[in-house]
This record gives C-alpha cells, structure tokens and sequence, in this order.
C-alpha cells in the first residue's frame, strides 16, 4: 500500500465527526482494527496507506451527501474548496488553468510516496492531468480526484469544468479537463 499524506484523512475525519452518529459508525465498521487506529490518530503530516482515504471516503460520501448524483465527487470537490480556501482561494483566481494543474501535477509527490503526476496543455481550454507508474491506485480515489480537480480549476474562474477520467492503461491514470 503506497502511502498518503494524511491532510486529506483529517479533513475527512472532520467531516464525519461533524456528521450524525450513523455517519461515524458506518465508517469506522468499514475500517480494519489497524485501519481504525490509524483513522482516529494520524495528523496531517503522516503517510497513511490510500486505502483508508479511499475506504473513509466511499464509506462516508452517500451517508454525508445523500441528495446528491455523485457523494464521492462532492468529497473531492469538498477538499479541494478546504485546501484552497483563505488567502489560497484569493490567489486560486488569478491562475489559470494550465498553470494550475501543472502545479498540482509537480506537488503530487508531496501528497503520494507513489506514482508520477504530470499535465499537458490539449488546446486552449483543455488540459490532461495525467499520474504515470502507479498502477494499484484504486479506482474510488481516482474518482474522488476528479471532483477534486474540478472544484480546484473551477476556483480559478473559468465556467463549465468538465472532468473526464480515463481507466484504460493502469500506467497513466487521465483526467481530461475542459472548461469555458
């Protein structure tokens, strides 16, 4: 299991425990024991294993988000509006959109122990965020980054972000992204 920078499971973790109780108890009877350990103690700054965001995440988006077509999707969209909030949603408006995900393809090694990101300009409005040489990274959280990368370009102003990801080559995991 490649690890993960936990500043997601702590963002997480604060909305579950804000939750109703169903909503703590339907994740923490999703986690392992150790998995649960690891739930309830890691900070920010620790490397957990993908699998508990992931399991955290799928165990938790229908319960926190029932009314809406895609709870996962919402989650990422959720955390990408928490990391960039404050004085980072200021500056989120003046990037644009390449440059974005360009930035967010350089920091992905300091958020995964695993896998390369890297981005690459389609035309002028679309871009492809691309993570090559990870292939057991789970499909949920692939999901999950979607939402994530849409709220994230969405910040920066432009209208109409349509996310796209890819599952053909277990290489290089794609999010296509195009917006107005």
């Amino acid at each position: 299991m490649a690890g993960y920078k936990a500043v997601g499971v702590v963002f997480v973790r604060r909305m579950i425990r804000a939750a109703a109780p169903e909503v703590q108890l339907a994740v923490t009877r999703a986690l392992t024991p150790d998995e649960l350990a690891i739930y309830q103690t890691c900070n920010a700054t620790d490397w957990v294993p993908i699998e508990i965001i992931t399991k955290m995440s799928v165990a938790s988006a229908p319960l926190l988000y029932p009314h809406d077509d895609d709870p996962l999707k919402r989650v990422g969209r959720e955390l990408a509006r928490d990391n960039f909030t404050g004085v980072y949603s200021f500056l989120v408006r003046f990037l644009t959109v390449p440059f974005l995900i360009q930035q967010t393809a350089k920091l992905w090694r300091t958020y995964h122990q695993a896998g390369e990101g890297r981005s690459t300009r389609v035309s002028e409005n679309e871009v492809n965020f691309e993570v090559l040489g990870y292939p057991d990274l789970p499909e949920r959280f692939r999901h999950q980054t979607a939402g994530f990368v849409q709220e994230a370009v969405s910040m920066t102003g432009v209208s109409n972000v349509v996310v796209n990801k890819t599952d053909d080559d277990p290489q290089c995991w794609r999010w296509n992204i195009r917006w107005t």
